[in-house]
């Protein structure tokens, strides 16, 4: 694993976490009278999931970064991270409208990507297709071409959110947390792709 690429992955996706809290903090505190005060905020409750699935993340990053670490298993943390993606639609199926989804799903599919990415480099250490030369055929063939395709989608989909973010932060004055969320998350996907490779 590359060391520098390591380092900037994991501060893209700290960056994500930072976004990500003060872009809903901020939401709220433009939205909610009570938040605004200093009090509760109605929708408290409902960023929770998106918040803490960014933490999950941004601490998988951490220990697959740092092998002295070693908290957990890579592998162990792909299903902790598939477990988690569902729990960031929560807010998103609580009657919000569609464009405020788009975030929650994204920050989905980023744990998903970095969950599949995890699984892969923990069975890379000594059963990965690369150890097994003159053993990869048929199906397995298809594997990495349908990972990159998924990657490529990733991509596509996250610039199109960011842009769309970016036009409705210029609209609405409400700032770059969202857009600098999406980048972020993004960028740490596609850097450890690129450490798995």
């Amino acid at each position: 694993m590359n060391a520098w690429l390591g380092g900037v992955m994991l501060a893209s996706t700290m960056a994500g976490l930072a976004a990500c809290t003060a872009g809903m903090v901020f939401r709220d505190r433009r939205t909610d009278p009570l938040s605004a005060a200093g009090g509760r905020s109605a929708d408290s409750g409902k960023r929770l999931p998106a918040m803490a699935g960014m933490a999950l993340m941004s601490a998988a990053m951490l220990d697959l970064v740092l092998p002295s670490l070693q908290l957990l298993p890579h592998g162990f943390w792909g299903l902790l991270l598939l477990a988690a993606a569902p729990l960031l639609l929560v807010r998103a199926r609580s009657g919000t409208a569609v464009p405020a989804a788009l975030p929650d799903v994204h920050r989905s599919l980023s744990l998903v990507a970095a969950a599949v990415l995890s699984i892969i480099t923990g069975h890379g250490h000594g059963t990965a297709p690369d150890a097994l030369p003159g053993h990869v055929h048929g199906p397995g063939q298809l594997l990495p071409a349908v990972l990159a395709a998924g990657l490529a989608a990733f991509i596509l989909y996250s610039l199109r959110l960011a842009r769309r973010q970016l036009r409705a932060a210029r609209r609405s004055g409400q700032g770059l947390a969202g857009p600098a969320e999406t980048v972020s998350g993004t960028l740490s996907v596609a850097l450890m792709a690129a450490m798995a490779a």
